[in-house]
């Protein structure tokens, strides 16, 4: 079978042995955006939801197109799990249960595993994910951790949470949540029924009843607090998590979250169904109940400020770190400038999903190429490679390989070569990409395929120990 990974630019891996600058179109075209909060330029990615092969890039406010196209991988892309900022890595689950990493440094992907149920990426951008047979595993440091731990049933929703934990809510006759983490027991609490919301960072929960809030921490059954609000239908945490915000009929009233004492109330045109925040917590998105559309509130003013039409779902609409305001109406996707609901840009297409983030280009060394056919033999003197590991320190790139080694898989080390860093545990070369690729699914690791010039590169035997 023949893939065709088109698009009109990739990666070119081999590095110019001049002095003189790399080709980064896509740090050129964000170039003069500015910095906001969160460290980068405020972006959008767009991956398929179609039979489109690549993942698209979008700048803000006006959604002008990147010329750079991203893999795609997995195919149909269901969910956007999560971006881990700190390894320029956006996580996602298609519709064929693979979970995906897109490496922005590269536009490539990996498939990680192509069993999973449901996939979360907390704050601390480790991927935490339950497997179609209720095993659970993560991936730290770009490698599969397999876990002791296996649910008899699927959760109804899962978070990543802090220090490496796995928060799970299962519904039914016995609602519970449960906290997991590789190596420890599981802490496990009954639920009341009500909806659920968790702060960012899975150390704090609230349920919203009809007697008021339940306010619990999901790894001590013993905190609870209870806050009396009859009538509470919905809850939600300030991105912050220092203020819970509650639906209560038509009003949204503001609560600290350590004395649960209401310091604010703001009146609304009618009850609401749900609530979302912008990524600093300054706006807020609430959905009228029964509408398609959203009503933004302004935080600090404490005042409702417009509606924009929208339907509601797990990607859209949201404000991304600049501002905006992206929603789906139809079949077109529009940006408004939150602050003054004017409308910047629209888009046709609204089954793709989409993703915001606040992302620093400058690393990655994205250069132009032409279409490249993967089946096509390898270029003379490029050799590919499948990659299971990186890291910048040697010996333990040496060990890793040498477990490889001992477990009948012929791994090596490339060591950096020109202008990196980064010493790769290697199997190959194989003479095409499919060949590769056939290999690699056969392992049961994360890989990338890797290639690598070989007049340039240093010998990967100059690494191996036995």
């Amino acid at each position: 079978m023949k893939y065709r990974h088109s698009f009109a630019l990739a990666l070119v891996a081999t590095f110019a042995c001049d002095e003189g600058p790399r080709a980064n179109p896509v740090r050129d075209a964000l170039a003069g955006a500015p910095i906001v909060a969160g460290g980068g330029t405020s972006v959008a990615f767009r991956f398929p939801a179609g039979n489109r092969a690549t993942t698209k890039l979008y700048r803000l406010p006006d959604l002008e197109e990147v010329a750079w196209r991203f893999e795609s991988g997995g195919g149909n892309i269901a969910t956007v799990v999560g971006f881990a900022i700190d390894e320029d890595l956006v996580y996602s689950l298609s519709d064929g249960n693979r979970l995906v990493a897109l490496d922005l440094g590269s536009g490539r992907t990996r498939i990680l595993d192509s069993m999973v149920a449901m996939a979360a990426v907390g704050l601390t951008g480790t991927p935490h994910f339950i497997r179609l047979d209720g095993s659970v595993a993560s991936i730290e440091r770009r490698a599969l951790q397999r876990w002791n731990t296996t649910f008899d049933s699927l959760p109804t929703q899962i978070w990543g949470g802090a220090r490496q934990r796995l928060i799970a809510l299962f519904d039914g006759d016995r609602r519970r949540l449960l906290v997991t983490s590789e190596g420890q027991p599981p802490i496990e609490q009954p639920l009341p029924q009500g909806q659920l919301a968790m702060a960012r960072w899975g150390d704090i929960a609230a349920v919203a009843t009809d007697s008021g809030i339940v306010v619990l921490n999901p790894v001590d059954p013993g905190a609870r607090a209870f806050a009396k609000i009859p009538g509470a239908t919905r809850v939600a945490f300030s991105p912050s998590a220092h203020r819970m915000y509650v639906g209560v009929g038509t009003r949204l009233l503001t609560l600290e979250r350590f004395d649960l004492i209401v310091i604010d109330s703001l009146n609304l045109p009618g009850p609401i169904d749900d609530i979302r925040f912008d990524q600093l917590g300054l706006l807020a998105m609430l959905r009228p109940a029964g509408t398609d559309s959203v009503w933004i509130v302004d935080i600090v003013g404490g005042e409702i400020t417009g509606a924009v039409p929208t339907q509601w779902g797990p990607d859209l609409p949201v404000i991304a770190y600049d501002g905006t305001l992206i929603t789906r109406s139809g079949d077109r996707i529009v940006a408004t400038l939150a602050a003054t609901l004017g409308e910047a840009a629209e888009l046709e297409g609204s089954s793709d999903r989409w993703s915001v983030a606040a992302w620093d280009p400058r690393r990655p060394a994205l250069e132009l190429a032409t279409e490249v056919e993967t089946t096509a033999e390898r270029p003379l003197g490029q050799r590919l490679y499948v990659q299971v590991s990186s890291t910048h320190n040697a010996d333990w790139a040496i060990d890793f390989a040498q477990n490889l080694r001992r477990a009948d898989i012929e791994a090596s080390v490339l060591p950096p070569g020109p202008g990196e860093e980064l010493y790769r545990v290697v199997l190959g070369p194989y003479p095409t990409r499919d060949e590769a690729e056939r290999t690699a699914q056969k392992l049961g690791l994360p890989f990338w395929i890797y290639s690598a010039d070989s007049t340039g590169a240093p010998d990967s035997t100059s690494l191996q120990q036995d």
